[in-house]
Formats: C-alpha cells, structure tokens, sequence
C-alpha cells in the first residue's frame, strides 16, 4: 500500500478541492479521530506530516467527507473510534 501526504479537501464553488495551505493547529490530530472511527489506515510522517493510503487520497469525494467531520464539534463529541 503506498502512503502519500494527507491534503484537505474544501469546496471551492462547486468544486471538491485540495487546500494547500498549512492545517489549522489540532487539524491533524482531529482527522486521525475520524480515520481510526472509519477504520482506516495512516502513518505518521517523519516530518509531522499525515500519511494516507494514495487510494484514499484520489477519492475527493470521501476525503471531502472526513476534511469536513474533523471540523465539525458535534460530530467529533457523538463520535469515538471503536
């Protein structure tokens, strides 16, 4: 399985997009909460950095989904991984 750089997708008009720029402090640690509650895999890179399967990656739609449940309190207080 190969790992790349994790990269948040926003909705840019009416468009799945990559944000490039730096995650909000705690961003990280909130989208590992929502990785572990779906089961799926990641790493930690060397340098700090978030490593996801490159699959999961190339699937905007999904990693729109969880980019968006990391940010959302209520979501992240009804939900623990299991």
């Amino acid at each position: 399985m190969t790992f790349v750089p994790y990269r948040p997708v926003v909705e840019l008009g009416d468009e799945l997009v990559e944000d490039e720029s730096a995650p909000a402090p705690g961003h990280l640690d909130r989208v590992r909460r929502v990785l572990e509650f779906y089961g799926e895999p990641f790493r930690a890179g060397d340098d700090g950095t978030l490593l996801i399967p490159a699959a999961l990656a190339a699937d905007r739609d999904t990693l729109w989904n969880y980019t968006s449940k990391a940010e959302d309190p209520a979501w992240l207080s009804e939900h623990v991984a299991s």
